[in-house]
């Protein structure tokens, strides 16, 4: 078995400092990348809610106009105006 060339053995020590340089600075940038991420998470929450809201109230108005076309329909017959 022959042993390493000095150059080459330099050359992964350095690539190994690189590495762990490189991976360090990762994982640096997580803590604000996981708060980048929550605020994304609660902008998503809330625009959830108003859609989930938004569909309620859109359901409400619908029955609202359904009562009323119904009552109209009722007022309308009573007088004679809608033709059978």
């Amino acid at each position: 078995m022959s042993r390493a060339d000095p150059g080459t053995s330099e050359a992964f020590r350095i690539r190994i400092r690189d590495l762990a340089a490189a991976a360090q600075g990762d994982l640096a940038r997580l803590p604000h990348r996981d708060a980048e991420v929550e605020e994304l998470r609660k902008e998503r929450d809330q625009a959830l809610a108003a859609v989930r809201r938004c569909e309620a109230d859109l359901a409400a108005q619908r029955d609202i106009a359904q009562r009323l076309m119904a009552d109209n329909t009722r007022l309308l017959d009573s007088v004679g105006l809608v033709a059978a």
